[in-house]
């Protein structure tokens, strides 16, 4: 069976190969939520548990993950270019995520920025800079859409 033929969903349309880190659509997703491959993600978090978690859901899609227990961690490994996506949690000891964003986008503007949180009352602002929130425990679903919004925004900026 060629590339073609075995991408092929039910209704007869053919899905990109994933391994090129394309947006792709699933033929397991029934909604119109498209599932982005293949990217470098920074994810900080100061729980180890959830680090690992969120790494492991991340590796369903085949993201290089790169993990920092805290945002002066996070801001040592950082470097314009160098990742796609950062992933942070909001509170952590010392600085916290809403501070990580805001250094990170003073250094690249245009830099994909989701927080992960536990507290529904947050949101974005210039004091909170990011592309999306999501709520702690995540989702995969809330996760892929989140990642892919975080992407499309900053490809159209």
């Amino acid at each position: 069976m060629d590339r073609k033929s075995a991408g092929r969903g039910e209704r007869g349309t053919t899905l990109p190969d994933h391994r090129e880190g394309k947006m792709s659509k699933t033929s397991t997703e029934r909604s119109k939520t498209w599932t982005v491959r293949n990217r470098r993600i920074l994810l900080v978090d100061d729980e180890a548990n959830v680090r690992t978690s969120v790494s492991w859901l991340l590796d369903l899609d085949q993201h290089e993950v790169t993990q920092a227990a805290s945002a002066d961690e996070a801001l040592e490994l950082y470097a314009p270019g160098r990742f796609d996506l950062v992933i942070t949690d909001m509170r952590m000891p010392g600085m916290s995520g809403a501070d990580l964003a805001i250094r990170i986008k003073r250094q690249q503007p245009n830099q994909p920025i989701i927080m992960l949180t536990a507290y529904t009352e947050i949101s974005r602002s210039s004091e909170n800079p990011v592309d999306d929130i999501v709520s702690k425990p995540p989702w995969l679903a809330d996760l892929r859409q989140s990642i892919a919004r975080a992407l499309e925004n900053s490809f159209s900026d």
